[in-house]
């Protein structure tokens, strides 16, 4: 909640659709808005070659790597 976020941490949340692409996702926590969200929309927000670390194992890992992505999980 993004409002909770700035009253509690101090902490202004960027609303995903501004978020620009990036070379690496660092998925930690398995939120809801992770697990309910399609997979092309995260593959969208990587740079060719990008990284996905998803640590809690939530996305399709073969579907990632015929997307082009690199997985990397613990």
């Amino acid at each position: 909640d993004a409002a909770e976020a700035l009253h509690e941490y101090g902490v202004e949340l960027t609303p995903w659709d501004e978020l620009p692409a990036a070379a690496a996702i660092v998925a930690a926590v398995a939120h809801r808005q992770f697990r309910e969200r399609p997979l092309t929309d995260v593959v969208a927000k990587l740079q060719p070659g990008g990284v996905l670390t998803d640590v809690k194992s939530m996305f399709n890992e073969a579907q990632l790597v015929a997307h082009g992505v690199s997985v990397w999980r613990l």
